[in-house]
């Protein structure tokens, strides 16, 4: 079985780290109910704030600096233990000039990938396989609509629950399930 995970959301927290930030950097205290979607610079007010908080999540050590979903590290052990191949899939920040590499660095270091596990793209519809793991709505529709045969999930967070029509997983046993049902 080939399975595409995205990074920042199934194996790490990337919003967290943002909201830490717009609390630090902007002073805005917001509960996570304040984010309705993927974007996280979509709860400031102002243009100028938006971009200096992608100039921030631009710096170099951002991508290296989040810890991985203890749960995640679990369920890609299993995964790989189970025979499955493994594929990283993640959008590069597209104003960092360090994200690629660090990225590559962070899952090599916390999930034991190769560098040719690591797909950096920003349109994941691209890729094949069986299972696909993803955060961003549309990146789940675009993926399940290019692979039909595949089971695409979408990892639920505060921000995509509303979301319909499409299977989710809160944990990774739904996941884990749909692989050892296809072994």
């Amino acid at each position: 079985m080939k399975v595409v995970l995205d990074v920042d959301g199934p194996l790490t927290d990337f919003h967290r780290k943002a909201r830490l930030v717009i609390r630090d950097e902007f002073g805005y205290d917001l509960p996570i109910s304040a984010y309705k979607e993927w974007d996280v610079t979509s709860v400031l007010p102002t243009q100028e704030e938006k971009d200096r908080m992608n100039e921030l999540i631009a710096q170099p050590g951002w991508a290296t600096s989040m810890l991985p979903d203890a749960e995640a590290v679990d369920a890609v052990r299993e995964m790989r233990n189970s025979g499955a191949d493994i594929l990283f899939a993640t959008a590069p920040h597209p104003r960092s000039k360090t994200w690629k590499e660090e990225r590559e660095a962070w899952l090599i270091e916390h999930f034991d990938a190769h560098h040719l596990e690591v797909a950096h793209i920003h349109r994941k519809d691209f890729l094949t396989g069986d299972m696909f793991v993803d955060d961003k709505p549309s990146n789940v529709r675009g993926w399940q609509k290019s692979n039909p045969d595949g089971h695409g999930f979408l990892w639920v967070k505060d921000y995509n629950r509303t979301e319909v029509g499409l299977m989710f997983a809160e944990s990774w046993e739904p996941v884990l399930s749909e692989l050892r049902d296809w072994r």
